[in-house]
């Protein structure tokens, strides 16, 4: 008996739930077509297929938000569930983003590569500036070394130097014609006394366009003694200065046997 009244009960309670299920089933669907057709009249209401179209051959049409362009492009293909719509706005959506996003790439990349290559050929500038730089610094410094010998300043070292007054007549005539004392001024040669076919020392230094000039004499005459003073003494390089070219001022004192006399020359 009592067996009886639980299979009774268990058909009653399945004969409910399956009741209940298919009741729900039937709600559900009923509510879905009541969403379809209120969502198809509101947006027809808002945008038919034909108005899409029209507003998508308006000038100003690209202008408009990618959003709203998304959901008019959908409407023109006679799209009326909401569900589509925004199915259709998002995949519009990710490949605007997509598209945006390769673009920065790209750009991105162009400008890292361009960058990278000026990086790259500027150091190899450099590189061959500073090759080309320190061949040229040892080149010059094998060229130098070439002139230097062991005694290279012997005979220079040999000549005594003078009294300060012994060859101040020098730069002293010049300076007493002008009425000037200072050892440390420069004057002009305009001046001075004029000399058959000779030309002053001074006046030789202050030329634009010089020419050997000579200091001849016999051997132990004092011509080296001389020709020392005139290339140490700060005068000359004051002189000098006056034409701003003077890139060097060396000395050569030479002897030869074979005239008996030693030749001297500043240049």
């Amino acid at each position: 008996m009592a067996k009886g009244k639980h299979s009774a009960a268990f058909n009653g309670w399945l004969r409910a739930t399956l009741g209940g299920s298919k009741r729900i089933k039937k709600l559900e669907k009923a509510m879905r077509d009541r969403q379809h057709i209120l969502e198809t009249g509101l947006l027809i209401r808002i945008c038919n297929k034909n108005d899409a179209i029209l507003i998508q051959q308006l000038s100003n049409y690209d202008k408009l938000d990618t959003t709203l362009q998304g959901f008019i492009e959908a409407r023109s293909r006679n799209q009326t569930a909401l569900e589509q719509l925004i199915n259709s706005e998002s995949a519009a959506v990710k490949a605007h983003i997509d598209g945006k996003t390769r673009g920065l790439a790209q750009s991105f990349k162009a400008v890292v590569s361009s960058e990278s290559s000026q990086v790259q050929d500027n150091i190899s500038s450099q590189i061959q500036d500073l090759t080309l730089y320190q061949t040229s610094k040892e080149e010059r410094e094998r060229l130098l070394g070439s002139f230097r010998y062991e005694t290279l300043n012997a005979r220079r070292n040999q000549i005594p130097t003078n009294h300060d007054d012994t060859f101040s007549w020098v730069f002293d005539a010049v300076n007493a014609d002008n009425g000037i004392n200072s050892q440390d001024s420069v004057v002009s040669l305009s001046h001075l006394p004029p000399k058959t076919g000779q030309v002053g020392f001074i006046e030789w230094l202050q030329a634009a366009q010089q020419r050997s000039y000579w200091i001849n004499g016999k051997a132990g005459s004092g011509k080296s003694v001389l020709m020392k003073f005139l290339a140490e003494h700060s005068h000359t390089k004051s002189i000098l200065d006056l034409n701003g070219n003077t890139i060097i001022l060396s000395h050569f004192l030479k002897y030869s046997p074979r005239i008996g006399q030693t030749k001297n020359s500043l240049q």
